[in-house]
């Protein structure tokens, strides 16, 4: 399958050098670096950790039905107009 990436030419030119060291394509080179990547995992800067707040410290937003968000739209708008 073809793919079109941009890479910073400084690191095209490392990996054409490394390929050519290695006697691959530069196709062949960066297979399998992205494989070897690919089958280290995620490394443990990525992973994610828990989040620093809980939901439940969070305090509630107030719960209105669609009726009384529409007043209180309804109430803002006449504000603004000034009556």
């Amino acid at each position: 399958m073809r793919t079109t990436v941009e890479l910073p030419e400084s690191l095209l030119n490392r990996a054409k050098l490394a390929a050519l060291q290695r006697r691959l394509t530069l196709k062949g080179l960066i297979t399998v670096a992205l494989q070897r990547e690919l089958d280290a995992g995620q490394p443990a800067a990525a992973r994610m950790t828990a989040p620093p707040i809980t939901l439940d410290m969070m305090p509630q937003a107030p719960a209105f039905t669609n009726a009384e968000l529409a007043g209180l739209m309804d109430e803002q708008d006449l504000a603004k107009a000034g009556r």
